[in-house]
């Protein structure tokens, strides 16, 4: 059962961040809704799980996420002509008084160091909460959140990021990340 959810999330992120830039990216009113957003990290969802990532690349043969030793790199993600493809592994726990809860959606807000939203994306899924049962995403690119930095700033910048999520657009926690120089 968590195989087969952690196949419908990561396809279903898979499709949301590989054709947002893509299909939209000349559209200014489109690229404004990637990095604005209501949802608010002051508004709890009752459900709280323990949330945890590390960054990974997809390795092509296999199609699954491989383990980065040194981290992510800007210097790599920002290269033109590196092909390799850098995301994150996710893992949510849920606790004992999030068992049954049901999540119909799930949102992501990634903001930097200041607190400032560099990008937003999410999607519609039906997932239920068990206590003891963790899910988890392999490989959960961070491929969208490139392709928008690079349109608006240039490149992608090292620093530190913190991964928002947001079960039936209430907080759920969150989580850092970082990109290296």
């Amino acid at each position: 059962m968590k195989k087969i959810i952690s196949l419908v999330l990561a396809i279903a992120f898979l499709f949301l961040s590989g054709n947002i830039c893509t299909v939209h990216a000349e559209d200014e009113d489109f690229l404004s809704s990637l990095i604005e957003t209501t949802l608010s990290p002051k508004i709890k969802c009752p459900a709280q799980p323990t949330i945890y990532c590390s960054p990974r690349y997809l390795d092509e043969k296999s199609g699954k996420g491989q383990n980065l030793k040194n981290g992510i790199s800007a210097k790599k993600v920002n290269d033109e002509n590196n092909t390799r493809e850098f995301g994150l592994y996710l893992k949510f726990t849920p606790k004992r008084a999030d068992d049954g809860y049901v999540i119909r959606r799930i949102d992501f807000v990634i903001r930097n160091k200041a607190g400032d939203v560099q990008y937003t994306a999410g999607f519609d899924t039906e997932v239920v909460c068990e206590y003891r049962y963790y899910w988890s995403w392999n490989f959960f690119p961070l491929s969208g959140f490139f392709a928008v930095r690079k349109l608006l700033d240039g490149e992608v910048l090292a620093g530190r990021y913190t991964l928002e999520i947001y079960f039936n657009s209430l907080f759920a926690g969150s989580t850092t990340f970082s990109i290296n120089k």
